[in-house]
């Protein structure tokens, strides 16, 4: 998924909002919807490319003793 960055921008001037504020928003919005799809188990994160506007899902691999062991 790609957000538009230039209309992104637009939109924090417009309304006055600092940007990275803005984008944190969107990831943390993106990563409740994608938990609420898949489960409460499900641990990881959403990156927000501030240059390209490409939105990635992280999720955390665990190994048996509950240590966190990479991200896919």
């Amino acid at each position: 998924m790609d957000i538009d960055m230039s209309a992104l921008k637009g939109v924090a001037a417009e309304r006055g909002i600092n940007l990275e504020a803005l984008a944190e928003s969107i990831e943390e919005a993106l990563w409740t919807a994608y938990h609420k799809g898949h489960g409460e188990e499900t641990h990881g994160r959403v990156d927000l490319d501030r240059t390209s506007g490409h939105v990635t899902v992280w999720r955390y691999e665990f190994d048996e003793n509950g240590v966190r062991t990479g991200e896919f």
